[in-house]
């Protein structure tokens, strides 16, 4: 009997264990992560939220980081050009890995960015890469500079008729939010050509 008594603890105890288990494990499903969010379920259609993917488990995970500094780098090169002095381009690349690092940026999209050769090809890897510059802006300032500067006098009769064509250009060149900057700091033809917007 005592046997028996002891058999019978030692099931309960094992059955007491096992129901805490389940409920503890239902308890961090009913509280786990949302479709499409880290750690939850993937969608339907075998997808998740901006930013994550969908793992073999079905499960959405971020995907594997890239090399931000490696990517600062390159983007240095695409944005500030070839010959930018070493501070400027130093300060670029810190600003820019901090910024790859908030977004994180993917191996895959840091792989696309190695490839690209300018700023519209950067925003193809990620839409939210490069702060984009304002051309109507842009183009409007220079034409203020055109009409003032004697070194553009023999162009300005055909000003009128290039405005939209150059908004069309330079939107086609999807300029930074730099170039941008430098564009409207420019007083004189000769400082627009160090921009290198056209």
């Amino acid at each position: 009997m005592r046997v028996n008594r002891i058999g019978v603890a030692i099931a309960m105890l094992s059955l007491g264990l096992v129901v805490a288990c389940s409920k503890s494990s239902d308890g961090k499903k009913a509280a786990g992560a949302k479709d499409g969010t880290e750690t939850g379920k993937c969608y339907g259609n075998g997808t998740c939220n901006p930013g994550l993917i969908c793992s073999g488990s079905k499960i959405c995970v971020k995907p594997p980081p890239a090399d931000c500094n490696k990517v600062a780098l390159q983007m240095s090169y695409i944005v500030l050009g070839n010959y930018a002095e070493q501070a400027e381009r130093q300060k670029y690349v810190t600003a820019q890995a901090a910024r790859c690092q908030k977004l994180a940026i993917s191996k895959e999209e840091g792989e696309c960015i190695k490839r690209a050769s300018r700023p519209a090809a950067l925003n193809k890897c990620r839409k939210d890469l490069v702060e984009v510059g304002r051309c109507d802006k842009m183009v409007a300032h220079i034409m203020q500079i055109m009409k003032s500067d004697p070194k553009t006098e023999k162009f300005r009769r055909f000003l009128v008729k290039a405005t939209d064509k150059m908004i069309q250009r330079c939107e086609r060149k999807n300029p930074t939010k730099q170039v941008e900057t430098c564009v409207l700091k420019a007083a004189t033809s000769d400082d627009l050509r160090k921009c290198g917007m056209f």
